[in-house]
């Protein structure tokens, strides 16, 4: 002990109330600083330790030797089982009781998954910088976990590789969060038809340069009105931005928990970026939403464990289904038809297309890459089996430019897939019914409103601002639309793509008061 540092000391004291939760090699590393931290502070405060000793140990960083756990499977996996087991059961039963334990993996699909996760992970390192993956593959329609990689490799300090990421990993999902903004949309009244102007838009109303919100695409491209069904295929951002802000953000981050997305308290802080990835999620719970997709609104609670029996063989626990309806399917039948279709996706992917298919299936993909490349995202489904992989640094470090989600995350999510899908049940997602598109401009499918003046028609264009109010998508044309604070914002940039793109635009185009560039 008289070899121990002070902040040593402090680690080891902190440890006896809970040795299997603080314990250095499981998913509770942070808990355990925290408890040191508080009893340096104790010591201090009862002035047992020097305020010069405090500030030294706080700062010593404090390494551990590398734990030997034989030739366990699925490390991280195991790991999470043994918490629910201790936080279930008592610490003694969990660790001495003699427990019989069943879980929900998959040893082939595990099997499966750990290969991709490790060649992707050391082909990211080489190529972007990257040293670190997850995947997490779960049964949607019983919400039992059958693959859970949590990093490339566990016993591997030099990448953090003993971090859980899917239940520790707090990280912004870029723009995996944009097919629940159109989801929301669709329950407005707006259909996969409906269009929205995809032009340069400033967002801030308050005419402050140090506040400005001018999101750009991936392609540094704006073209122009696009449908609401291409726009999210291709993950474009400004059509994104301006949906969320028709939705409401309350309201998304409403079906956002309805989904099992519980970390997104701060709207505020978010803003409009939400739907870009403003906001930071974890990959287990964005699986699970992504699960219910395609269970067409269906959630079914997530388990890892089947069985349990205690040293005489009393049944414990066993599987049971929790599961409830969290939306009406036809909305959920839209995001999946647009997601499933590689036509729709192609413009995005391009030379990379062929890795998001699957000949004979049908499969949904959304794929996210957070700001400066820190972390990207696929995650993909169908009616059998969902998907979600996570490619980065554990240490939150950002990936070379060129580590997007297409080229870090997909090649592993492809490479996992196409021999998963192989030992599930074939099948496809059930078509959307039959919908009339709503009788307004651009609701309709139409960007161009005709209009008849003194005998001659006239076709308009204008931000879709012109023809909504955004709290009733469906209700009257508004009286007055430039009494929305983004309406100028938004028609602004609409007139300027007319006027470099529609020939004689203003000999015809009926402008409206006070409508300036």
């Amino acid at each position: 002990a008289k070899e121990l540092t002070l902040s040593e000391g402090a680690i080891l004291a902190s440890m006896p109330i809970a040795p299997s939760y603080y314990s250095p090699w499981g998913d509770h590393k942070k808990e355990l600083f925290e408890s040191q931290l508080y009893v340096l502070n104790r010591l201090k405060d009862r002035q047992m330790i020097s305020e010069k000793d405090y500030k030294k140990a706080i700062k010593e960083k404090v390494s551990f030797a590398t734990q030997s756990i034989g030739s366990i499977q699925a490390p991280h996996f195991s790991l999470l089982v043994k918490d629910y087991l201790i936080n279930n059961y008592g610490e003694y039963t969990a660790l001495e009781g003699g427990l019989k334990v069943i879980t929900t993996l998959d040893t082939d699909l595990q099997e499966i998954a750990e290969k991709a996760v490790k060649d992707g992970a050391e082909r990211n390192e080489e190529l972007y910088g990257g040293t670190n993956a997850s995947l997490v593959a779960q049964d949607p329609k019983t919400g039992q976990i059958l693959a859970y990689v949590g990093s490339r490799d566990y016993f591997n300090d030099k990448i953090e590789g003993q971090f859980n990421l899917p239940v520790q990993g707090l990280r912004q999902p870029g723009s995996a969060l944009k097919p629940f903004v159109y989801l929301t949309a669709f329950e407005k009244g707006f259909t996969p038809k409906s269009v929205i102007f995809d032009v340069p838009t400033e967002f801030d109303t308050r005419g402050n340069e140090e506040t400005s919100y001018k999101p750009e695409n991936f392609d540094e491209k704006f073209v122009g009105p696009i449908s609401l069904e291409s726009a999210l295929a291709e993950s474009r951002n400004v059509p994104a931005v301006k949906m969320l802000y028709l939705d409401g953000i309350n309201n998304v981050i409403q079906n956002l928990k309805n989904f099992g997305i519980t970390t997104l308290k701060e709207p505020n802080r978010y803003g409009l970026s939400l739907t870009l990835g403003g906001g930071e999620v974890k990959l287990i719970d964005l699986l699970n939403a992504y699960a219910i997709l395609s269970q067409e609104g269906i959630k079914h609670e997530q388990k890892i464990i089947m069985k349990i029996e205690d040293s005489n063989g009393n049944i414990l626990e066993e599987y049971t289904d929790n599961s409830k309806r969290v939306m009406e399917p036809q909305y959920i039948k839209m995001i999946n038809q647009i997601l499933s279709s590689s036509e729709l996706r192609s413009p995005v992917f391009s030379a990379s297309l062929y890795l998001t298919t699957f000949p004979g299936y049908h499969v949904a993909l959304k794929t996210g890459t957070s700001q400066d490349y820190r972390d990207a995202w696929a995650f993909g489904y169908t009616p059998s089996l969902a998907v979600g992989v996570w490619a980065g640094n554990n240490n939150n470090e950002p990936m070379k430019q060129r580590g997007s989600s297409i080229l870090a995350a997909v090649p592993i999510w492809n490479s996992f897939l196409k021999d998963a899908l192989l030992k599930t049940t074939n099948e496809s997602f059930n078509e959307p019914e039959p919908y009339t598109l709503p009788n307004k401009p651009m609701l309709n499918g139409e960007y161009e409103n005709i209009i008849t003046m003194n005998g001659k028609k006239f076709p308009q264009l204008h931000s879709i601002l012109y023809y909504i109010d955004k709290t009733n998508p469906l209700g009257p044309i508004p009286s007055d639309p430039a009494q929305d604070p983004q309406f100028f914002n938004w028609e602004s940039g609409v007139l300027l793509w007319a006027k470099e793109n529609v020939v004689n635009f203003f000999e015809y185009n009926v402008s409206i008061p006070n409508t300036t560039f």
